[in-house]
């Protein structure tokens, strides 16, 4: 499977299809986690991978329940994927 193939699977399956079972076959079993967590004013630093995907899935899909990530571009060359990624979807609050 490409790199650009794994990045597609990954939000379409994980994050659109909400299939965090397949959070284990897809995500590293640590990764460095560089995003700010709501009220956190510093970044998260190594995580457990899987697990810390299937609780940011789960926290987005309670806010933004018809989130639609997708990828755009992508074709670096030389293993880069030179992509980006969309999110779109309305808050939850009333």
């Amino acid at each position: 499977m490409s790199a650009e193939s794994l990045v597609r699977r990954y939000f379409e399956e994980v994050f659109n299809e909400t299939r965090t079972d397949i959070c284990e076959e897809l995500v590293a079993p640590r990764y460095v986690g560089h995003a700010i967590p709501p009220f956190a004013s510093t970044e998260q630093g190594e995580v457990a991978g899987p697990s810390h995907t299937r609780s940011v899935v789960e926290w987005l899909r309670a806010q933004f329940p018809d989130l639609r990530m997708t990828v755009e571009g992508g074709g670096g060359g030389r293993g880069h994927g030179g992509g980006a990624c969309c999110r779109r979807g309305r808050t939850s609050a009333r």
